[in-house]
């Protein structure tokens, strides 16, 4: 390398030290290049808790929506589901790959409350609701959003799965074609997303 620095005319008005500075930066230079090359790229990290099916189940009655959940922990520790995060709209999107399920630990209800606009949500089996809402977050879109309060422990390695029911006018709107789902765990992580298909 050397050598090849002192070929070169324009170095030789140099002194020494400048010169082998020169080397060991073309030196650094082609090992952190071979590096770039040829290590291997590293690919996203899949989800911890993810969201392995989500499907709409026909109701035995003419009211009500009932939303089927099952869901995965990757991580070597019980994680905690605390919150389903819905969105629906019209407007077409792709939806992942099925799995079968296990029976379900847990039935969510999202029914009308008794004040004007008001919506209630909380374990079927509990007396204690909590309140929430629809929100249209873009002004003259049919996109809704509401936030369902869950709570379910999924053992380190794990599944679960899970049940909500709407038994509320308020939701799905007649435009309304799509279902997305988001769950929050552990805090303010959140799963991977999942879409189900309203209509056909």
């Amino acid at each position: 390398m050397k050598d090849f620095v002192d070929l070169i005319p324009f170095f030789q008005s140099y002194s020494v030290w400048v010169r082998w500075l020169v080397v060991l930066w073309l030196l650094y230079s082609s090992a952190l290049g071979g590096i770039l090359l040829f290590s291997p790229r590293m690919t996203p990290p899949e989800p911890e808790v993810s969201i392995d099916d989500f499907r709409l189940i026909k109701p035995t009655d003419t009211s009500g929506l009932t939303l089927d959940f099952l869901v995965r922990n990757a991580l070597a520790q019980e994680s905690q589901l605390v919150e389903l995060q819905l969105a629906f709209y019209g407007q077409d999107k792709p939806r992942g790959g099925l799995q079968s399920f296990n029976t379900a630990s847990a039935v969510y209800v999202l029914s009308e409350g008794s004040g004007v606009d008001q919506l209630l949500a909380g374990e079927d089996s509990s007396s204690m609701k909590y309140e929430t809402q629809v929100t249209f977050p873009y002004q003259g879109q049919d996109y809704a959003e509401v936030s369902i309060p869950i709570s379910q422990s999924i053992s380190k390695a794990g599944t679960d799965r899970f049940i909500v029911q709407l038994k509320t006018d308020a939701l799905p709107k007649q435009s309304h074609q799509h279902i997305e789902a988001v769950i929050r765990y552990n805090g303010k992580r959140l799963t991977n997303t999942q879409v189900v298909k309203l209509k056909k």
